[in-house]
């Protein structure tokens, strides 16, 4: 394993880094100084931290978690964790602020990514064939249907931009569904 490349958004300058995993998964960052890198069984994780450009291994609480996705709000400097198709919202220090779980929604696997709506204050769910949001103010959660125009189908990726959810399909695609125009059951 070589380690990870990493890149400094304001320069443009990417540097190799000795973040690495044999067991590597997946990872998430808190996009500052903060690379968490799970492993395939999802125990013993690892965290690396950035000190005076280095990086160094520490100990963080979500090494011992069975994380699918890690969203850090730099707002409300809190932290927002998929553990499996549950939803965690924790404080920086790892308080447990609440934890929600969608009624009557089956989404089959865990939560893949966790993507903030920042106009409507949503945080949007990605899972491996559906989409779902939680609405902050009421604490419940939607999945995103037919009605809304979207087609459950195998979910490469996703992105919010111009008021709009982007998603990209496995085989091809991209849908865009208008966040304005999306209701809640």
């Amino acid at each position: 394993n070589m380690g990870m490349l990493t890149v400094n958004i304001d320069s443009a300058i990417a540097r190799w880094t000795n973040v690495s995993s044999a067991h590597f998964a997946g990872y998430s960052t808190d996009n500052d100084h903060l690379i968490f890198i799970k492993h395939g069984t999802g125990e013993n994780n690892v965290t690396y931290s950035c000190v005076n450009e280095e990086w160094t291994k520490i100990y963080f609480p979500l090494d011992t978690m069975k994380w699918s996705a890690i969203f850090y709000d730099k707002k409300d400097k809190t932290f927002w964790v998929g553990l499996g198709n549950q939803l965690v919202h924790y404080t920086n220090n790892f308080r447990l602020i609440q934890s929600y779980t969608a009624e009557g929604i089956s989404f089959g696997d865990a939560i893949q990514d966790i993507l903030p709506d920042e106009q409507k204050g949503n945080i949007w769910l990605r899972f491996t064939h559906s989409f779902s949001w939680l609405n902050l103010k009421t604490g419940k959660i939607t999945e995103l249907s037919e009605k809304d125009g979207f087609i459950k189908r195998p979910i490469y990726g996703s992105l919010i931009m111009d008021r709009s959810l982007y998603i990209w399909g496995m085989h091809g695609g991209i849908d865009r569904v208008y966040l304005d125009k999306v209701m809640e059951n």
